[in-house]
């Protein structure tokens, strides 16, 4: 395996994240286009909504409540992917990543996230690439 420096990773996870940051904006565009103006479920589009949480809605939805029920039946059939894509996307934004030089010679990065279990208990999980 080839080395990597950090500035590669950098530059990775900027690609990364203009790659989701064009599928976000995507299935913003979609939900605007599918969901027609005045209905219920378009009262709940915010701005501040995941890319997962839009995935989430655009699945909801019922083919006969949308601008183009062939389009909707088609873009559902990716919605699982898409909603693991967005859960994958924000291991890579929010995650630590670790420099190991170690580990950069071997051509392998490490990420790791901290979060509290429902019962108080803290969880670090790693993620080597």
């Amino acid at each position: 395996m080839k080395s990597i420096t950090k500035e590669e990773i950098f530059q990775f996870i900027g690609h990364v994240t203009v790659f989701y940051a064009t599928l976000d904006v995507l299935m913003s565009m979609l939900c605007q286009s599918l969901i027609p103006y005045g209905s219920p479920v378009r009262r709940k589009i915010r701005g501040s909504m995941t890319l997962g949480q839009r995935a989430r809605l655009l699945a909801d939805l019922d083919a006969g409540t949308v601008t183009n029920s062939k389009a909707l039946i088609e873009l559902q059939k990716a919605l699982p992917e898409i909603i693991e894509l967005s859960e994958i996307r924000n291991r890579f934004i929010h995650d630590q990543w670790v420099f190991d030089e170690q580990n950069l010679e071997r051509g392998d990065i490490d990420s790791f996230r901290i979060e509290f279990s429902k019962d108080g208990n803290l969880i670090r999980e790693t993620t080597r690439y």
